[in-house]
């Protein structure tokens, strides 16, 4: 077996470094969590896109450089090594994005891919309610979300605290839960998965802070 990189590939490469050394900004940019920082992310998503990197793997009409999977993972490895800024709009390129370039109408490729790609439009999961992000890590070939919701619990609440109805492994905040409501569903989601699938979720949320036995 040949391990060693082909002409092309060792030319692709030097390509994506001269970019990245000309184009990676000298200081860190502010967190993205932040309106400043968001703002100077988007930029640089801007120049990614102008530059043709924005998305090296997807199809030039769809805003990417059409480039193959060697050299996708080539490019991820100079975009570390150049300790370039955090992407964005990781759950856009990363999660939306394949899924609608595998599974989307023509129609649908052309209106959201290009500005998925150049972060023109930035995509996340479950900002729309108040929540701490998924609940359970996926157990090994399976999904929390898909169990959870198989168990029929999606949409099910305690107190103002209710799983998702979008996404069965996010619990949100309907206005006025307590942390006694959002750990009964943790705890229901758990023991139903149990009895149900023989499956124990393993949490990725931690519980902080002193517990009212009043």
């Amino acid at each position: 077996m040949d391990l060693t990189y082909t002409e092309r590939e060792n030319t692709f490469r030097a390509e994506a470094r001269a970019w990245l050394e000309a184009n990676v900004p000298e200081a860190s940019l502010p967190s993205f969590d932040t309106a400043e920082g968001a703002r100077a992310h988007r930029e640089w998503e801007k120049r990614l896109d102008a530059g043709g990197w924005a998305m090296v793997p997807w199809p030039v009409e769809y805003g990417g450089r059409g480039a193959n999977l060697l050299e996708w993972l080539i490019f991820e490895e100079e975009y570390y090594r150049s300790r370039a800024p955090r992407r964005i709009n990781q759950n856009g390129i990363f999660l939306l994005g394949p899924t609608i370039m595998e599974y989307g109408t023509p129609a649908q490729k052309a209106r959201f891919l290009p500005k998925i790609a150049s972060s023109e439009e930035v995509w996340a999961q479950g900002w729309s309610e108040p929540n701490a992000g998924s609940v359970f890590r996926n157990p090994r070939g399976d999904y929390a979300a898909r169990l959870i919701e198989a168990c029929g619990l999606r949409g099910r609440v305690v107190g103002d605290a209710m799983i998702s109805d979008k996404h069965a492994n996010f619990i949100v905040n309907r206005g006025g839960a307590r942390a006694a409501d959002i750990e009964a569903l943790i705890l229901l989601a758990e023991q139903s998965v149990r009895e149900k699938f023989g499956i124990t979720l393993e949490r990725e949320v931690r519980i902080v802070g002193e517990r009212d036995e009043g």
